[in-house]
């Protein structure tokens, strides 16, 4: 029983080898890797729409043929299937003429990840305003599982808004890349909609540190040393606006 399971096993092993392969002879076989071809095609498509919006249809389909025949699935579950898109579009050649497009995708992914985050409430500035403020050094913040951040030497927020259609309200395109400089975002889903909101340097920093420590004094710290005419308080609305806590310890 055992050695027909390992045959069975070759088998699948051998068929799957086939289907993945580019170069398949007409015939049964090659209905099968169609289907499987355009399958994830079809996942990749919805991962990265704004890829896909910069570079055109054509241009992406052939992109991700040669991106699916390198990077078989590791899982049924198509959601984690696509991450390593960004760093295969760094080596790709013919992408070279769009040197921000990696980045792009490393935001479709965040947006992605971002919207298949679990539910959590999001806490709101009335909260926060029940704490004394010398407890504040105290506070453990409780950061929404949606919450990521992005650093790009490349405005791939405003990017994104000109590939989803947005413009200024003159009519006029909301980016110049000739003089456009780098930009920092956070993507988060506060009550189901997935946002990708623009950073200010400090308030990037300040953030970024409140992710990882959980709490205020040291984010206020690094956020000092970045700009010495930090405002807290303001910045605070602003990130609680965003929707990044769903909850504050006391």
């Amino acid at each position: 029983m055992f050695k027909n399971a390992m045959k069975l096993q070759d088998l699948q092993h051998d068929f799957f080898a086939r289907i993945s392969a580019r170069d398949v002879p007409s015939g049964r076989m090659e209905v099968y890797r169609t289907n499987y071809y355009e399958g994830l095609t079809a996942v990749l498509k919805g991962v990265y729409p704004t890829v896909e919006a910069l570079v055109g249809e054509q241009f992406f389909y052939h992109m991700v043929q040669i991106f699916i025949e390198k990077h078989v699935p590791h899982s049924v579950n198509m959601d984690a299937y696509g991450e390593e898109l960004a760093a295969f579009i760094d080596g790709f050649e013919h992408a070279g003429t769009v040197p921000y497009l990696a980045d792009v995708a490393r935001l479709d992914w965040l947006f992605h990840c971002a919207e298949l985050a679990p539910y959590a409430p999001v806490a709101d500035s009335a909260q926060f305003s029940d704490i004394p403020p010398q407890q504040y050094e105290h506070v453990r913040l409780k950061i929404h599982p949606s919450v990521m951040l992005f650093e790009s030497r490349f405005p791939v927020a405003s990017i994104y808004r000109m590939a989803q259609g947005e413009q200024g309200e003159e009519g006029e395109e909301l980016l110049d890349l000739s003089v456009a400089q780098g930009e920092r975002v956070v993507v988060v889903r506060p009550f189901l909609k997935t946002q990708i909101v623009p950073l200010k340097s400090v308030e990037y920093v300040f953030l970024k540190t409140l992710i990882k420590t959980q709490t205020l004094p040291p984010s206020f710290e690094a956020a000092m040393a970045e700009d010495e005419t930090f405002d807290f308080a303001h910045a605070m609305r602003r990130v609680i606006d965003y929707g990044v806590f769903c909850g504050f310890i006391a």
